[in-house]
């Protein structure tokens, strides 16, 4: 019967599992699953992109970017209200971060308003008033105040130190020109190059009797040695015309007269303070 059926009347029947051409005899295990490929990394999205608010987004898909502003420009024009989060928009954080940096700055700065007025120190707080009154810029008053009390002091010390080497140097040229007039000698120091000392009355600039007890007098210490000074400088010319080594064989009328108007403008220009008119201290006495 096998015999009878022809050769190519069979049909294709389907292998069973694990028997293909392709699969080794006795092996039941399937073959492995095809590898996915890895989707490609996406790149993080800017983080400091501009941010919209969510009442434009809902209105408007394609919307404009938010320019600024609260409400914005787009907003308005679409007539929606505007809602920007600022917490998230990246822009605005750097513009945050030095707003607070300032006002820390502020606050530094009151603070040690504060302390310097609660500390009522003699020497920083007529300082720092002044500045305030003046209308200085804050950034004046926190470097006057960051200056500390030291650098102030040895300023302060430096500037009393050089008052006082002019002042003994005016005293040493005044009593030069007296005592060489009186001795009927030329003078014997160069003329001095001096400044006029500031003509301020220091209330601890004061003249008190000894061993008398009595109320304290203004001394009126700079204004006296300028006046001495300038008189000092005329008493040395007079000096040196009369008593040089080539003395004049006669007085010359017209230099006596120079020295004469010299001596009456030098009065005139003495200050209000040291003038025999007003009630005058030790010093304005022995000078006149």
């Amino acid at each position: 019967m096998f015999d009878m059926l022809p050769l190519n009347s069979h049909k294709d029947i389907a292998p069973i599992p694990g028997h293909g051409p392709h699969q080794a005899e006795g092996n039941l295990i399937p073959p492995p699953a095809p590898k996915r490929q890895a989707r490609p990394v996406q790149p993080a999205k800017n983080a400091n992109r501009e941010y919209v608010c969510p009442a434009r987004r809902s209105v408007t898909p394609d919307f404009d970017k938010c320019v600024g502003g609260v409400p914005c420009d787009p907003c308005q024009t679409a007539k929606t209200k505007c809602e920007i989060n600022t917490d998230n928009d990246g822009r605005r954080r750097v513009t945050f971060k030095r707003r607070i940096q300032s006002l820390e700055k502020d606050r530094d700065l009151l603070l040690q308003l504060v302390e310097t007025l609660r500390n009522d120190d003699a020497k920083t707080v007529p300082g720092v008033l002044n500045l305030i009154r003046s209308n200085a810029p804050l950034k004046e008053i926190r470097q006057y105040l960051a200056q500390g009390p030291d650098f102030k002091e040895a300023n302060e010390q430096a500037q009393e130190m050089a008052r006082a080497i002019d002042i003994a140097l005016c005293g040493l040229f005044s009593l030069n020109s007296n005592a060489t007039l009186s001795l009927q000698k030329p003078s014997m120091i160069k003329r001095l190059d001096f400044e006029h000392l500031p003509q301020y009355h220091d209330w601890r600039d004061t003249w008190i009797p000894y061993p008398r007890q009595a109320e304290p007098l203004s001394a009126h210490t700079n204004c006296v040695m300028n006046g001495m000074f300038d008189l000092a400088i005329i008493l040395r010319d007079v000096s040196d015309y009369l008593f040089r080594e080539a003395k004049p064989t006669c007085t010359d009328l017209t230099k006596v007269d120079t020295f004469y108007q010299r001596l009456q403008q030098w009065a005139q220009n003495l200050a209000e303070c040291i003038k025999p008119v007003n009630i005058p201290s030790p010093g304005a006495i022995e000078m006149q």
